[in-house]
């Protein structure tokens, strides 16, 4: 799949954000569209990360520093998406967006939850590994707020029946930071409605020897929407 790295400038400070922009190349005049955030950077989280690579997006070079509210890698996301729905550039070389899937894998599945779906178009959100028990330590005095909007973002999507789109939690039995017991606590009256979890058995945080069935899980819930 033919991939380009373009650098698109962050609405917070001004800094540049690598992304990596691929496209099957099958003519159309719209497609589904994801967008994906990188694991935490201080603990390593970059472009090549097995997850990030296996759903094929990421970042590399970006310049600047984690900001450890969370706001300002909230703010890189919603420049992406921005420059995806509004930028000439990006409709000059590839198809309209006919949905938008959100993505975030560990810490970017915190920013991404985080992030109010354009009105113009279905959005679906996926969010694998959630950090739900160390929010805190990785947003500071923001956690509060992060915790809010995905309460407020899963509330949406299981309540609204006529909603467009939806939201799938991945999580492993086996995570590292939040224990299989949490999870289970916080979702017991979170599914339902166009809100969907789903546990690996065997998998940590990092899941590794998982990446496929990781793969097949979002190909399986994406071709029943």
């Amino acid at each position: 799949m033919p991939t380009e790295t373009i650098f698109i400038e962050s609405a917070n400070d001004k800094v540049l954000i690598e992304t990596k922009q691929s496209y099957n190349g099958i003519p159309c005049t719209e497609a589904p569209t994801a967008i994906l955030a990188h694991p935490y950077g201080p603990l390593g989280g970059h472009m090549n990360n097995n997850v990030v690579s296996s759903l094929h997006r990421g970042c590399g070079e970006s310049k600047g520093r984690t900001s450890w509210t969370g706001m300002a890698e909230r703010g890189d996301y919603q420049a992406v998406i921005d420059h995806v729905l509004h930028s000439p550039d990006y409709a000059s070389k590839y198809p309209k967006p006919s949905r938008l899937m959100i993505c975030g894998y560990s810490y970017g599945s915190m920013i991404a939850s985080s992030i109010e779906a354009p009105c113009s178009l279905p959005c679906f959100y996926l969010l694998i590994s959630y950090p739900l028990s160390v929010t805190w330590a990785l947003a500071l005095f923001k956690a509060s707020f992060f915790r809010s909007q995905i309460t407020k973002l899963l509330d949406h999507y299981r309540n609204q029946e006529d909603a467009e789109g939806g939201v799938l939690i991945i999580y492993g039995d086996r995570d590292q930071f939040t224990s299989s017991k949490s999870y289970e606590r916080w979702l017991e009256n979170q599914i339902g409605g166009h809100v969907k979890a789903e546990v690996v058995k065997g998998a940590d945080h990092l899941w590794f020897d998982y990446e496929q069935l990781l793969v097949t899980m979002v190909n399986k819930w994406l071709n029943g929407k």
